[in-house]
Formats: C-alpha cells, structure tokens, sequence
C-alpha cells in the first residue's frame, strides 16, 4: 500500500512513500510564491493610492513634490531592512529606487493635472 502523506506548510500530498515527490513540492511553493506575488502587487497598489494622496497634499500646499531627504529616508530604511534580513541591499535599494520613480511619475501627474509643472530631473539619489 503506498503512503500518502501531505507536504508541510501546503496542504499537497505526495504518494512516494517517505519521499516527497519533487514536482508536488515545486508546484506547491510555485502555489506560495504566487500569492505571495498577489501580496506584493496589493502591497505596490496601495502604496501608490497613499502616493497620490500625498501628491494631492503637496500640489494643494504647494509641498516641493521632490524630497531629497525622504528618498534618502526610505532608501536607507530599504537597506538597513535588507541587511537585517539577510538579503542583497543593493538588490532592495535598486527595487525601492524603481517604486520612488513611479511614485515620482505619479506625482508630477497629478501636479502636471493642476496646470503646474513638476520636476523632470528627479531621478532618486
């Protein structure tokens, strides 16, 4: 009779006895890395919506839209967070400079919307 047991932590069973079948196991961590995905793209989107909000708040204040000292900020955070974790600080710092580019891109929309100009050299630094 052949055992049937599940794999830890995915709910997939696996019929090789005491082995685990490796292509149970790869389509049960491909099942995590995807929702894990959905986590991140929910994640991105609702930053985005907080950004816009901020947006709203500097162009209605007449807030710089560029803040050299939150990039710096948020950067450094991204990287302290990526050294703790251990995972490649440049690699993190490189994803947050792409998620602060949008997030630039979002804001000179909506201030560019109001008949304003906003920056168009701010790449992060």
């Amino acid at each position: 009779m052949t055992d049937r047991r599940t794999v830890p932590g995915t709910g997939h069973g696996t019929t090789t006895g005491d082995a685990v079948d490796p292509q149970d196991r790869l389509a049960a961590l491909r099942a995590d890395l995807d929702r894990i995905d959905t986590r991140v793209r929910d994640a991105l989107r609702d930053r985005l919506r907080v950004c816009e909000e901020v947006g709203r708040l500097k162009r209605d204040h007449d807030i710089p839209v560029m803040q050299p000292a939150r990039v710096d900020q948020v950067t450094r955070g991204a990287r302290a967070y990526a050294e703790r974790h251990d995972i490649d600080p440049d690699y993190l710092d490189a994803v947050y400079r792409s998620i602060i580019a949008e997030t630039c891109r979002v804001e000179d929309r909506l201030v560019a919307a109001d008949g304003r100009t906003g920056t168009d050299d701010r790449t992060p630094s």
